[in-house]
């Protein structure tokens, strides 16, 4: 998978607003980070946002799921990322304030 695609090109333009983003390859996926802290990660074209007990609700709210991935058989969940509504990722505005969101709950989880 290469580091820079359609979907990743995509995200950073959304994202512009919200300062510099960059990405990393890490486990098949790529990874965003703003100030060197990882908020994001993108896993085969979908985006998942860090949340916490602050932000985690809103995900849960819409309905949308955590990561998880299967290892040895059995699925491992990934509760501290979940998967960003697509009308959201429409709305450049919306995604923004996401990811400040999401940012915000990386920083609270690195303390």
């Amino acid at each position: 998978m290469p580091l820079h695609d359609e979907f990743s090109e995509f995200l950073l333009d959304q994202l512009e607003p919200f300062g510099e983003v960059s990405l990393h390859r890490f486990f098949g996926g790529r990874s965003l980070k703003h100030d060197g802290l990882q908020f994001a990660m993108i896993i085969k074209d979908t985006l998942y946002f860090c949340v916490d007990d602050q932000t985690r609700p809103e995900f849960e709210a819409r309905g949308m799921p955590h990561f998880s991935y299967e290892k040895g058989g059995k699925t491992i969940p990934v509760r501290k990322y979940h998967e960003v509504p697509a009308d959201v990722l429409d709305d450049g505005d919306e995604l923004v304030a996401w990811a400040r969101a999401a940012y915000g709950a990386a920083v609270r989880a690195a303390k």
